[in-house]
């Protein structure tokens, strides 16, 4: 339902019943049950006054569940096996957000935003050991299961810049920034991290240019990020990069029908680190067992293409 009690004010309240069915067969016998989830939403916009924008948002999320969960695994390089489990529930979240968006005419614009999440159910890996009766008794195995809350704050912004007053016909300059933080106790050792894989930091940046009408446009950009951290009951990943990413492109259309283009991407010499720690018990009572260090080359590209619509 949306409501409006002025032009500058709309409410809009609304929520979602989903049911979901999970079946699985795991060692023979078959599994299966039931879901059912209340969505509620609330979105308020106001506009105090002309070319700005407030945006606020309460809203209950559920994630989607991986098939993984339900398989079981072995890795006989790093002897780590797992097992499926049935009973999993899909990962949830209240999400809040705040907005705020300030339009300059034209393509001028700055928007800023913030979104808290508040998790729960989420599902993560532990160790556990076969009990005497099962296929294996006394297999150290891991299996995924909903172990604990966390909290996610990310603040994006976003802005674009109209570059015609400052000499550059055509011309437009974007830029954005992520930052993130989040907070969870590990299931394993006890101990306060982030998520894995929670990249704390990352922008972007274009300058584009459009002429003769829209006939021919050209582009650079840049982007970058920081490392992000893996965790698993037995092993710690993490991945990092040395360099930024840039790439140009251009489209120009000759004559009616016609289109050329190109474009030319990893200009830089990038390349991507990976370190694996393997511990020789689960992290909160193993040793680490080996490090792994290894490091893989992204390559340039370009592109160049000639199209004709008849």
């Amino acid at each position: 339902a949306t409501w409006a009690p002025s032009k500058d004010l709309n409410v809009e309240v609304g929520a979602r019943l989903e049911v979901s069915k999970i079946s699985a067969t795991v060692s023979g016998a078959d599994s299966e049950k039931t879901l059912n989830f209340v969505k509620p939403r609330l979105n308020l916009s106001w506009s105090p006054a002309k070319g700005h924008q407030l945006g606020l948002r309460a809203e209950r999320l559920v994630d989607q569940l991986s098939f993984g969960s339900f398989l079981s695994n072995a890795s006989f390089e790093t002897d780590i096996f797992g097992v499926g489990n049935p009973d999993i529930e899909p990962a949830r979240r209240w999400e809040f957000e705040a907005r705020y968006e300030r339009q300059f005419g034209g393509q001028n614009s700055f928007v800023a935003k913030l979104v808290h999440s508040e998790l729960d159910h989420i599902i993560a890996s532990v160790v556990i050991i076969l009990p005497p009766d099962s296929a294996a008794p006394g297999l150290q195995v891991q299996i995924p299961r909903n172990v604990a809350e966390a909290s996610r704050d990310v603040l994006d912004l976003n802005g674009s810049l109209e570059l015609d007053g400052l000499g550059m016909k055509g011309g437009l300059f974007q830029v954005g920034a992520n930052i993130q933080t989040s907070h969870t106790i590990d299931p394993v050792t006890g101990f306060e991290r982030s998520l894995s894989n929670n990249q704390d930091w990352a922008w972007n940046g274009t300058l584009s240019q459009t002429l003769d009408g829209g006939a021919f446009r050209w582009s650079v950009f840049a982007s970058n990020y920081s490392s992000s951290t893996s965790y698993s009951p037995q092993s710690i990943s993490r991945n990092s990069h040395e360099s930024i990413y840039g790439g140009a492109s251009f489209s120009w259309r000759p004559a009616p029908g016609w289109t050329i283009g190109g474009s030319i991407n990893r200009i830089f010499n990038v390349k991507d680190h990976y370190t694996f720690i393997l511990f020789d018990e689960p992290r909160d009572t193993g040793s680490e067992a080996y490090r792994e260090r290894f490091w893989s080359p992204v390559y340039s590209s370009a592109t160049l293409s000639i199209r004709k619509n008849f």
